[in-house]
This record gives structure tokens, C-alpha cells and sequence, in this order.
């Protein structure tokens, strides 16, 4: 008996459960599935007093499923081709960058080498310089 007494306040404080409290918890992806689910949240089929529910009203209603359910993907693909069109051109941007990134380490490797080029003519001058230098200083001298 004390054992039942503790299920019955157990049972006094737990939260009626609603068939539909799934529902609640579900987040819309867009205004075409929100719409969806508050027609879930207020389907109610006909009953029959035989077989429970009226046939022809179940398929009425699965066909209104139906329609909110194309209408929602139709929304939810054309967002998914709006982000693939914005992808498709910042991957083109990306190449784009890429291949400036690729012409401009090209033209500095290339000017890297003209100036190796120019400091080696340069030194080779400076070297004939001192050299002339050198031989005009001896040759004054021998004049003189």
C-alpha cells in the first residue's frame, strides 16, 4: 500500500503528456514548415463509429500533408540553391585570387633574379672600376 501511495503523488506531480508535444519541441526550417506543423498540431480525423476513423477523411487530410510537405521542400531547395549559387561564386572569386596570389610571387621571383643579375654586373663594374682605378694610379706614376 505505501508503495501505491508514492506512484499516485509521482503520478499527481508528472505533466500530462499531450500526443502532440513533439511538436512543440520541433523547430521550423522556414515559413513553409512552420505551416506544416501547426496544421499537425490541429489535425483532427472524423471518426466512425465501426472502424475507428473515416477513410476517405485520412486520405484528405495525407493529401494536405502532402502539399504543405512539397511546399516546404520547394522553399527549403531554393535556399539551398541560393547558398550554392553564393558558394559557386566565391569559389570563382577564390580561384581568381589564387591565381593573382600566383602571377604576383611569379613576377617577384622573376625581379629577385633580374636584381641578383644586376648586383652581380654590378659588382663585376665596381670591380673594373677599382681596376681602372688602379692602373691610371700606376700609370700617372710611371709618368711621373
Amino acid at each position: 500500500m505505501v508503495g501505491s501511495k508514492k506512484q499516485k503523488e509521482i503520478a499527481g506531480q508528472a505533466k500530462p503528456s499531450s500526443e502532440k508535444d513533439w511538436l512543440d519541441e520541433s523547430k521550423p526550417l522556414n515559413k513553409e514548415h512552420q505551416k506544416m506543423l501547426e496544421w499537425l498540431k490541429m489535425v483532427n480525423f472524423r471518426r466512425t463509429l465501426i472502424n475507428g476513423v473515416d477513410e476517405a477523411d485520412v486520405w484528405r487530410k495525407m493529401e494536405e500533408l502532402n502539399h504543405l510537405y512539397e511546399g516546404s521542400m520547394i522553399a527549403e531547395r531554393a535556399s539551398y540553391e541560393t547558398l550554392l549559387d553564393k558558394y559557386v561564386v566565391k569559389e570563382a572569386e577564390l580561384v581568381r585570387y589564387k591565381m593573382a596570389v600566383k602571377n604576383i610571387k611569379k613576377r617577384y621571383d622573376e625581379m629577385v633574379e633580374k636584381n641578383k643579375y644586376l648586383e652581380q654586373q654590378l659588382e663585376l663594374l665596381g670591380g673594373l672600376k677599382a681596376d681602372s682605378q688602379s692602373n691610371s694610379d700606376s700609370s700617372r706614376r710611371q709618368k711621373g
